[in-house]
């Protein structure tokens, strides 16, 4: 890795990479890159380097999917033992 650069078939998306884990734009360097201006600041790197885009509201929507699909899984559970023991119902205990 510490040589990628010298290689002249380098792949953007490594440079873009190598470009979010270091913090800086080559775009100034490789002229190429300005297209890609756009994608570059949007994204973020995750723990094993790779570029991912806005990964908070990545995880916030799949942690908002599990609780809509918890909060009817928990509500079709409530229906369900109702519907077997109709003393619950009511909060009669026996």
């Amino acid at each position: 890795m510490y040589l990628a650069f010298e290689n002249n078939n380098l792949s953007i998306d490594l440079i873009l990479q190598i470009g979010a884990i270091i913090h800086h734009d080559f775009s100034a360097e490789i002229k190429e890159l300005a297209a890609y201006k756009p994608n570059y600041t949007s994204q973020t790197v995750d723990d094993t380097g790779k570029l991912i885009s806005n990964k908070e509201s990545e995880a916030e929507q799949w942690k908002n999917k599990y609780l809509d699909l918890l909060e009817k899984y928990n509500l079709l559970l409530l229906e369900k033992t109702q519907a077997k023991y109709p003393s619950l119902r009511s909060g009669k205990k026996k």
